[in-house]
């Protein structure tokens, strides 16, 4: 008897251990903080670094995993850029328009998470691949903020961590110059009854003249202004610059993440550039102009920005030796300088520019053939067969 009260009190003893284990078992269940899909952006918790600086106008999707508490997915892509009434001549009546992804070359990126879990933070890291893009991913996520820091390498190219300056301006011989322009329209510019010469002939001539401050040429000021544009293994492209031309201060380099570009010798020699899209708008606001003209400007530059925007900047480059030619082409060139082409009808901007020639001693002579050239400038740009325009740069490492 005394030894059936002993199994019995064993037995108890087991069952009882065993339902606080099980007990223990159900309180140590792994719960995800962060359990809801959340979208950040720049208005709502979101603190993106791409190689160490930060990145704006982009959104990321967190979705955590439905079966796994300790994995989740991150979707990082444009954040529509919403324009309001600034596109109000637009006919098909979006408001918003669709940006590039966080890696260049992409709409967006996906990263899948192992978690893990600090109170209400959860923490992850790890590497990925796209587009063969090597992707190094570091980050925080809670309910009310996600930060997210983000290093690639891209894959090499041409121009993988090259540096170039520009060509110099040879102005004896004229056999270098900074800048690339070829333009064949089939409609001349007529500089008097009866006389008349090509588009390229007059701006060729024009980016000669001491035009700007009655001092700089296109090619000196743009010699004054820029340094040199580098290439990172990363994707982006930053210059060495001055604010003021030939100022004394010293030359300053400009963030990253702002222009990024993915080169590709295999599709023609193209480089894609993509570019933060506010500046086009600032750009256009910064001319002064007529609000009816900014309207429609900005209304016909929509059309051909949108698809720029995701897609980017198609250009093109050829390498020769230790020289560079990177430009636009006329599939590019022409749609543009059609969409602006009703400034050269608004008699506010063609009078700034008769202005400006006026104020230039050597050049005031010329100023009654300016606003007659001006516009006439719609016509030849719609007669236009072939133009092409960029930078001449030489390797400096």
């Amino acid at each position: 008897m005394k030894k059936n009260f002993i199994y019995f009190m064993l037995a108890a003893s087991c069952a009882v251990s065993f339902m606080a284990s099980c007990n223990s078992d159900d309180d140590s269940v792994i719960t995800n903080p962060v359990p809801s899909q959340i979208t950040f952006t720049d208005d709502n918790g979101l603190d993106l670094t791409y190689g160490g600086q930060p990145v704006y106008g982009k959104k990321v999707i967190y979705t955590p995993d439905s079966k796994d508490p300790l994995k989740a997915t991150l979707v990082i892509s444009g954040n529509n850029l919403e324009l309001g009434g600034l596109l109000a001549a637009r006919s098909n009546g979006e408001q918003s328009l669709v940006t590039s992804g966080v890696i260049p070359g992409t709409l967006s990126t996906t990263l899948v998470l192992d978690l893990k879990f600090d109170g209400a933070v959860a923490a992850f890291e790890g590497s990925a691949t796209q587009n063969e893009a090597a992707i190094n991913y570091k980050g925080t996520v809670s309910k009310d903020k996600l930060s997210l820091a983000l290093n690639v390498t891209m894959p090499k190219n041409d121009l993988t961590n090259s540096k170039w300056s520009l060509m110099p301006y040879d102005c004896e011989e004229y056999t270098t110059a900074p800048v690339t322009l070829l333009w064949s329209s089939d409609k001349n510019v007529e500089l008097i009854p009866g006389y008349d010469l090509p588009v390229e002939s007059i701006l060729q001539i024009a980016m000669q003249l001491p035009l700007i401050g009655n001092e700089y040429s296109v090619y000196t000021a743009l010699e004054g202004v820029l340094k040199t544009v580098s290439f990172l293994p990363d994707g982006n492209i930053v210059a060495e610059y001055k604010d003021e031309i030939a100022s004394s201060e010293a030359w300053k380099t400009s963030a990253t993440n702002m222009a990024m570009y993915v080169a590709s010798a295999e599709q023609d020699s193209t480089l894609t550039l993509y570019l933060n899209p506010m500046q086009i708008i600032k750009n256009v606001e910064a001319a002064h102009l007529s609000r009816a003209v900014t309207s429609e400007i900005i209304g016909n530059l929509s059309r051909q920005v949108i698809p720029m925007l995701a897609e980017g900047v198609k250009l093109h480059y050829s390498i020769v030796g230790n020289q560079l030619m990177v430009y636009a082409g006329t599939d590019l060139l022409k749609p543009l300088l059609t969409a602006i082409s009703p400034v050269f009808n608004d008699e506010a901007f063609v009078q700034q520019i008769v202005d400006m020639v006026l104020a230039n001693p050597d050049m005031s002579s010329m100023a009654p053939m300016v606003g007659p050239m001006l516009q006439q400038l719609p016509a030849i740009i719609d007669m236009t067969t072939d133009i092409k325009a960029g930078l001449n740069l030489q390797k400096v490492q």
